[in-house]
């Protein structure tokens, strides 16, 4: 090389050297590791048993810093104003005015809406909802599996939570893989069509559209409430004695030596998911505005889309200034809380929020964690 030529810098080499080297402890339960006899998925979709074998990534060192690399996001946009967040916060605020000032508009405009919705013969399907969710879930995963092909190499490796370009993003495309997305939506499906067939007859749809102001609020609150309600039982997944319950979940961990990819939103087991979608189903009837089973069907329909987003987003493994995390991060925790948490189990259980987290001690900061773990840094 002639002196003096500008070399190009790998954008996630920082990040990938101060992750080599060390071994993989057990995953971590808040208790004895089990992962040296569970079987586990390799990547080329084959069941293996797993062992605790020494590999490049360090779960400890790579998940701590994912929490140092949202501190150090959060500190850039308070620093230099993120547009993303700049544009979100304006919207909401101006919206919450704008409904209290002329609120007929934003009436207007959610009837028309719920209007389109209401005369589309496919909305009167008993499956329709559930189909939603499932449209949402492949829009969102396949948005984030080809994210890289629009940022570009140097862009994707700076946003990755480990410095890398993803790992297998188009894993579920392939042939040999369609079982890792034809398994959960037929599960899924058959099982709300077993719900509708013999538990709860689905009723027909309201031909009055909600206000504005109920629809934002039912979805608001339909979306805390679900993070609330999983929450405890995603920590029992994870500290219950019962260790068949903690293995059955353990699937769902079963990426530990690159960042997530948003194809492991729907990797779980049949329970697992059920777990989710009850809890779901149970949420979807609660409304602050009427009795048990009155909600809306249009709040309904935005929250699977909504929720379907923010969990594809929590396992996309990505960083950047659109996201959740950066447009509210004294509320949300994001992409990278639940990095770590997959990459280490006793620490943040909530999906979306942060509040249960911080205030019960499932931090990095109350457990110790945080302080000695590198940052991920980009060239």
């Amino acid at each position: 090389m002639q002196q003096g030529t500008p070399t190009r810098k790998d954008p996630g080499a920082a990040a990938k050297a101060k992750f080599k080297g060390t071994p993989l402890h057990p995953y971590y339960y808040a208790g004895p590791a089990w992962l040296s006899s569970h079987n586990m998925m390799s990547e080329d979709g084959s069941v293996a048993a797993a062992s605790s074998p020494s590999i490049e990534l360090d779960d400890d060192n790579f998940a701590a810093s994912t929490s140092l690399l949202a501190l150090d996001a959060r500190k850039e946009d308070e620093r230099s104003g993120n547009p993303y967040q700049i544009v979100a916060r304006a919207t909401v605020a101006l919206t919450v005015l704008w409904n209290l000032v002329n609120p007929e508009s934003l009436d207007g405009a959610t009837a028309a809406a719920w209007s389109a919705i209401y005369h589309w013969e496919a909305a009167s399907a008993p499956l329709f909802e559930a189909e939603v969710a499932s449209f949402g879930f492949f829009m969102w995963i396949i948005m984030f599996s080809g994210l890289h092909l629009f940022l570009g190499r140097e862009r994707t490796m700076e946003a990755r939570l480990d410095g890398c370009m993803p790992t297998r993003p188009f894993e579920w495309a392939e042939p040999k893989n369609f079982h890792l997305w034809f398994y959960p939506l037929g599960s899924y499906l058959g099982s709300i069509r077993f719900y509708h067939q013999f538990l709860h007859e689905k009723p027909p749809l309201p031909a009055e559209a909600p206000t504005f102001g109920v629809f934002a609020v039912e979805l608001i609150f339909g979306v805390f409430l679900y993070d609330l309600c999983f929450a405890p039982i995603h920590i029992l997944m994870h500290k219950s004695s019962f260790g068949q319950l903690r293995k059955i979940h353990g699937y769902h961990h079963r990426v530990s030596t690159h960042a997530l990819n948003s194809l492991e939103t729907v990797q779980h087991s049949y329970l697992d998911g059920f777990f989710q979608v009850m809890v779901n189903i149970i949420v979807q009837q609660v409304t602050p505005f009427g009795a048990f089973g009155h909600k809306h069907v249009m709040s309904r329909l935005a929250h699977n889309l909504l929720v379907t987003y923010l969990l594809s987003e929590a396992h996309s493994g990505y960083d950047l200034p659109w996201m959740s995390h950066r447009l509210f991060p004294e509320l949300l925790g994001g992409a990278p809380r639940h990095e770590k948490h997959h990459h280490d189990g006793r620490l943040y259980y909530q999906q979306f929020f942060k509040y249960l987290d911080d205030f019960f001690g499932f931090s990095e900061e109350a457990l110790g964690l945080g302080s000695s773990a590198p940052s991920r840094t980009t060239s």
